[in-house]
């Protein structure tokens, strides 16, 4: 765990990274996975929220490592590679 200072250097550090990243598109590649996910999982009782759906899809049609804090959010979904970044 970083101490206080160095944690708030390194949000520093991470703010301005983040806003050089591009924004990428939901677009139909995108959606067509998310719908047919999201129906997957409504059959098997994981109903995730819509915009998690969302941020999966993108990941997926982008063939991108989804990065998070919060794994369990998308461990079900189908072929999505997650990577905790707090660890």
């Amino acid at each position: 765990m970083l101490a206080a200072r160095d944690r708030s250097d390194d949000l520093l550090d991470v703010q301005i990274d983040v806003r050089s990243f591009p924004i990428l598109p939901y677009d139909d590649v995108a959606a067509e996975w998310h719908g047919q996910e999201r129906a997957r999982l409504e059959e098997i009782g994981r109903t995730p929220p819509f915009v998690d759906g969302q941020i999966a899809a993108i990941a997926h049609s982008e063939s991108l490592t989804l990065v998070t804090a919060n794994t369990g959010d998308f461990q079900y979904f189908d072929d999505l590679e997650i990577a905790d970044w707090t660890r």
